[in-house]
């Protein structure tokens, strides 16, 4: 197993990209971890072997949800990363997280 840093870029705040993120792992068998970053992109950091990772770049790059993937960028840890499952990391309070939703939204909306 290789671990992996990915960061995608785009609406990925507040349309529950976090926990969409966490069930594909978790069916998956990657082990890891997701949170927010105050640049309004979102980390992931796996440990998965090669086929997981591009499944996991593919499903990314599908936009699921609400999202819009913009971006994925992809390096690997040369660090030994031991995991036992896969974690939504949470910095923000719940109800700031709501507010990034109902931003996220309003700009959805508008562009229509």
């Amino acid at each position: 197993m290789t671990a992996y840093k990915i960061f995608v870029n785009g609406r990925v705040q507040g349309v529950n990209f976090r926990r969409m993120a966490a069930s594909f792992a978790k069916k998956n068998d990657i082990k890891g971890s997701v949170r927010n970053l105050d640049t309004w992109r979102v980390e992931i950091i796996v440990d998965c072997d090669e086929k997981q990772k591009e499944n996991l770049i593919d499903w990314l790059r599908s936009s699921p949800g609400l999202s819009a993937v913009r971006e994925v960028e992809v390096s690997n840890i040369n660090e030994k990363m031991k995991f036992e499952g896969f974690e939504i990391i949470k910095k923000d309070s719940f109800l700031n997280d709501q507010r990034k939703s109902l931003v996220n939204l309003r700009k959805r909306f508008l562009k229509f």
